[in-house]
């Protein structure tokens, strides 16, 4: 990625498909992840934080792929890159147990494989409505 006065601060990468082995790097940037536990490459989770700005990785506890990182801009934020695969189950003490995680203000960027109206979709799914 060429150097820009208007670089990105930050991504967040769902679906990253690697595995522990994998070694990934971006020049200027921290990363923070989570692979997917299976044996195969699949779903994971990352945040890629520039080096220009402070951050700490938030350890979460939960069965979710999800990762957190807290940057230190004007103000502390708390962000989380989170990946929901679709057609499972999701608990809703899991779900309310990883946002009570997250120090506020908090924002979750991810693929959450949710619909709703509210968002902007033509109609809401019943994970748009649990979400």
């Amino acid at each position: 990625m060429p150097r820009q006065h208007n670089a990105p601060l930050l991504f967040a990468l769902q679906e990253t498909h690697l595995k522990p082995e994998n070694s990934f790097r971006l020049h200027g940037y921290t990363l923070f992840r989570k692979d997917h536990s299976a044996y195969r490459a699949s779903g994971g989770v990352a945040l890629l934080i520039s080096n220009n700005i402070p951050s700490s990785l938030l350890t979460l506890n939960t069965p979710f792929q999800a990762t957190a990182a807290q940057i230190f801009t004007h103000k502390l934020i708390t962000v989380c890159s989170f990946y929901l695969p679709p057609n499972i189950q999701i608990d809703q003490t899991d779900l309310n147990n990883l946002m009570f995680q997250l120090s506020e203000p908090f924002v979750i960027l991810g693929d959450l494989n949710g619909h709703c109206q509210i968002w902007g979709s033509d109609d809401t799914n019943s994970r748009g409505g649990q979400i």
